[in-house]
């Protein structure tokens, strides 16, 4: 019977974080000067950058290393978090130890050089180096 109240009780309070949000009357944005999707994203600004109409050389290649500097850090965060599982299930196995940790060891490595990357690439795009040589 406690066994049965108990998981009657996980249900309804699991089903109550689920409802909750709903019950939420949050106050709508005022929308932008137009209604359209590409109006919106207009109006967007991404810290103190503010998107424009036209796009140069320089945007397109900037975009495309933040996504690709993106991507590599994803895969180091997943690499570090795989070696961490396998020395949790290495079950005392030195090798399986020893092979988890420089795993870990090569991920943080390769994670600063990313990081390394994306701050030398933030400072010269930055700078307008790339902007005034590429237009």
């Amino acid at each position: 019977m406690k066994k049965k109240l108990k998981a009657l009780l996980v249900l309804l309070f699991l089903t109550a974080i689920l409802i909750l949000p709903y019950l939420v009357f949050a106050q709508t944005s005022t929308p932008p000067v137009g209604n359209g999707p590409l109006d919106k994203l207009k109006a967007v600004t991404v810290g103190s950058y503010q998107t424009t109409d036209e796009y140069t050389l320089a945007s397109l290649l900037g975009q495309i290393a933040n996504a690709f500097l993106s991507l590599l850090a994803i895969i180091f965060i997943i690499l570090i978090i795989l070696g961490g599982y396998s020395w949790l299930t290495a079950a005392g196995s030195e090798e399986k130890v020893e092979k988890a940790k420089n795993t870990m060891t090569r991920s943080i490595i390769g994670l600063l050089i990313i990081l390394g990357a994306w701050a030398i690439w933030i400072f010269i795009f930055s700078s307008g180096i790339v902007a005034s040589t590429l237009r």
